[in-house]
């Protein structure tokens, strides 16, 4: 039947029982034919390829993958390491802010703003 063909189909590309199953009774029936004989050599060369190309475009395409992911890692680690090192130099805001945290008295604090204000209010709005 159909089915049964491909099952040995398959069984001869994979090579699972190839020796009990298929051959050893070819062999046993008398002297297997040419033709029979050829076929399967050509068919397990050809077939072996497309088998060994499949596999080796999965292991591609994880390696490819795992590369991506460690390089995206990479990235992210350096971007983390940046902001921590800026985090740690300050902003430029940094001397504004402590000037303006050192006020007492919130008409202190009130003047000091006023002061900026007036000198980064360049309309005089």
């Amino acid at each position: 039947s159909f089915t049964e063909s491909i099952f040995t189909m398959v069984q001869v590309l994979t090579g699972d029982g190839w020796a009990s199953s298929i051959a050893r009774p070819l062999i046993e029936e008398g002297s297997p034919k040419f033709s029979v004989s050829m076929f399967f050599i050509s068919y397990i060369l050809i077939a072996g390829t497309f088998l060994f190309n499949v596999v080796i475009a999965v292991l591609l395409d994880e390696f490819i993958t795992a590369v991506a992911k460690e390089k995206e890692r990479l990235i992210r680690k350096a971007d983390d390491e940046a902001l921590d090192e800026a985090m740690k130099k300050g902003g430029a805001l940094d001397p504004f802010l402590l000037n303006l945290s050192d006020c007492r008295t919130q008409k202190e604090l009130t003047e000091r703003i006023n002061t900026v204000y007036k000198v980064l209010d360049c309309d005089d709005s």
